[in-house]
């Protein structure tokens, strides 16, 4: 499972977790307008994450891609 618990969203499987990143770490997180706007990106979040782990994406090639991702003003519809 893709868990979120303390603002922290990790991999959970086998009775252990993965700690990917914290949500203070993400940069398109912190260009969210309101709660409801970062809300629905946490969400997109744990889909994505759940489909790249899905396809066999290390937690480390996780991890970098999510850390590194932004979203510019003009890509936000």
């Amino acid at each position: 499972a893709v868990v979120l618990s303390n603002g922290r969203l990790a991999l959970a499987y086998d009775g252990q977790e993965v700690l990917l990143t914290k949500l203070t770490a993400l940069p398109f997180l912190k260009t969210a307008g309101d709660d409801t706007q970062k809300d629905q990106q946490v969400m997109a979040l744990l889909a994505a994450v759940g489909a790249a782990w899905a396809l066999g994406i290390s937690s480390e090639l996780i991890s970098a891609g999510i850390e590194t991702f932004e979203v510019k003003r003009s890509d936000v519809g």
